[in-house]
């Protein structure tokens, strides 16, 4: 029965693991503007992304706690839970102490794989293909994550900004500022590639920045 539980519990952390992953690449991914649209349209949660990105860095922080948090109680559960499963049917067959090895091995490589595949890399793709969604999806149970940890977020977010300061960088330079005009070009072509925009309407667009060039 113990080691039930602790597999529903290592389950849980794998999944919180997954969801602070995914709220963290999704702040960072979602663009303003369209979420002003959506906002606009009365979209549920978009204001609330809205202000969360007004102050990035303080959820990013709250990201990072649950990530770090997360990860530690997998590794901490996840391995015993696991090898006191395999141990008892393989020490019948092995021995025990190889059987002690053998499960353990085997734990933490089944801990490992769920972590980077459920909790990692599922959920990071995910959010980087739709970034807006993910981030509505995730911003009320990460807004209460940051109310309930604050004092600790606070402190690891002035921690990184100070030391993002000795090394030169202003703890805003990340977030996201004006498009270039090469950056908006680069942005035309890649909609005009996935067929988002029509080749000709891609090839009207880019024409808008070469109009200043030519005499009429």
């Amino acid at each position: 029965m113990t080691s039930t539980l602790l597999l529903v519990a290592v389950g849980v952390l794998v999944v919180a693991n997954g969801f602070f992953v995914a709220s963290e690449f999704a702040l960072v991914r979602a663009r303003r503007s369209r979420l002003e649209r959506l906002a606009e349209d009365g979209a549920a949660r978009a204001s609330l992304v809205l202000r969360q990105l007004d102050r990035i860095d303080e959820y990013l922080a709250a990201c990072q706690l649950g990530i770090t948090m997360a990860s530690l109680g997998i590794g901490f559960l996840g391995e015993p839970a696991i090898a006191s499963l395999l141990e008892e049917p393989l020490g019948s067959v092995v021995g025990h102490t190889v059987a002690v090895a053998i499960a353990i091995a085997i734990a933490y490589l089944v801990v490992t794989a769920a972590h980077i595949t459920v909790g990692e890399q599922v959920p990071k793709i995910y959010s980087i293909v739709h970034p807006e969604a993910t981030a509505r999806f995730a911003a009320r149970p990460l807004h209460l994550f940051l109310l309930v940890s604050k004092p600790l977020t606070w402190l690891l977010n002035s921690a990184s900004n100070a030391l993002l300061r000795l090394v030169g960088v202003s703890p805003t330079d990340f977030h996201e500022g004006p498009q270039s005009e090469q950056e908006i070009r680069h942005l035309i072509s890649e909609s005009a590639t996935g067929g988002v925009l029509e080749a000709t309407e891609a090839q009207m667009i880019h024409g808008v920045f070469e109009l200043h060039d030519r005499e009429a």
